[in-house]
């Protein structure tokens, strides 16, 4: 039996993981990269002194240096002493260069990363680039043929060994079964977004907001508010994100989830697909995403999912389907039988392995 390092962040997404490896046959150890060494335990404190937050700036500072400190020391510490085959890391923007390059040391294990970011994303080639020849294998959640040549021909300068992983979802915890429960409020002909404001959601969202539309997220970002007065989507905002089981319960009762990906209207190529077009299907709900080359490889547009293609494409989508409760639960009930069959983590693993040749 082979001896696997998971570090990773915990559940849901990193219980699946977790899970699907040892289903898979290995001897899987966890490391949880978001678990504080120096907090832990301590939020009631963390609560009180949030006041003093200007004033003790450099000490919260130095806190989060000493963290990822004790941090590293302790993922070097528990590959040294378990000893693994494979460290498969997921993301470890907290593992530093040399904490990566010491785990190499600890029995030669493969070293695989699995980044579920683009890398198109603000600050993503600063963070992936110099760790990336460490890897024997590296995994991306972006078609890779799709990046600006410039960055394909920087990767594979420095590994060759890169491959397109789309993401997947947690099936047993985005489920239709964790839908129900009393006191849901009635979504069922709303058109719900989740997410941060910025300038290509909020032209875009204004747009729709006749459509009984629901936005939940963080209030302010540093591209404005959605409570900015005036706006139609100030009657619209709902709150703050939201997350766990009161999530899939939206996804699944709410008439329409939205999905727009932060590349959308920018005139550039759209790499990859986001979590929340497998997670909205696996829970049972109708998800309306932006088109893209790697969404029409995963799913069947208008039997498994459907997309749009700019803002004019959305809204008439948006409103017919709103309209049409019968045809939205048949697109859902199939999306979801795809992500069951195709897109989950064991499968992603699987062929994960298969690729680094591990037997």
């Amino acid at each position: 039996m082979k001896k696997l390092l998971l570090i990773d962040y915990p559940y849901p997404d990193g219980r699946a993981r977790e899970d699907a490896l040892r289903a898979m046959g290995f001897d899987v150890r966890v490391f949880n990269l978001f678990k504080s060494r120096v907090w832990a335990g301590s939020g009631p404190v963390k609560r009180r002194i949030k006041p003093l937050a200007t004033m003790l700036r450099p000490l919260m500072a130095f806190a989060r240096r000493y963290d990822l400190y004790r941090l590293n020391r302790e993922a070097i510490d528990v590959a040294r002493r378990f000893g693994p085959d494979i460290v498969l890391i997921i993301k470890g923007d907290q593992l530093s260069v040399d904490t990566i390059r010491r785990m190499k040391k600890c029995g030669s294990p493969m070293l695989v990363n699995w980044d579920g970011d683009s890398m198109l994303s603000p600050g993503r080639p600063r963070a992936v680039m110099p760790k990336l020849a460490l890897y024997d294998r590296f995994f991306t959640v972006d078609d890779i043929e799709m990046l600006p040549p410039e960055i394909q021909a920087e990767m594979r300068r420095r590994n060759p060994r890169i491959h397109t992983l789309p993401f997947a979802a947690n099936t047993d915890y985005y489920a239709p079964s964790k839908a129900g429960g009393s006191g849901n409020a009635d979504y069922s002909s709303s058109l719900v977004f989740i997410g941060t404001i910025n300038p290509v959601r909020k032209a875009l969202l204004e747009k729709l907001s006749d459509l009984d539309l629901r936005i939940w997220g963080p209030k302010n970002s540093a591209w404005g508010t959605w409570l900015a007065q005036g706006s139609p989507l100030e009657k619209a905002y709902q709150g703050p994100s939201i997350y766990g089981e009161e999530l899939v319960r939206l996804y699944a009762n709410a008439g329409a989830v939205l999905d727009i990906h932060f590349l959308f209207s920018t005139g550039r190529t759209i790499p990859n697909v986001t979590a929340r077009v497998y997670e909205v299907p696996a829970a049972g709900g109708f998800v309306l995403t932006n088109d893209s080359p790697q969404l029409a490889r995963l799913f069947r547009a208008g039997e498994e999912i459907v997309s749009y293609c700019g803002i004019d494409d959305l809204r008439e989508k948006a409103a017919y389907y709103l309209g049409h409760p019968n045809e939205r639960a048949r697109i859902a009930e199939n999306g979801r039988a795809r992500v069951v069959r195709e897109h989950t983590f064991r499968l992603r693993l699987e062929t994960m392995m298969r690729t680094a040749n591990v037997n």
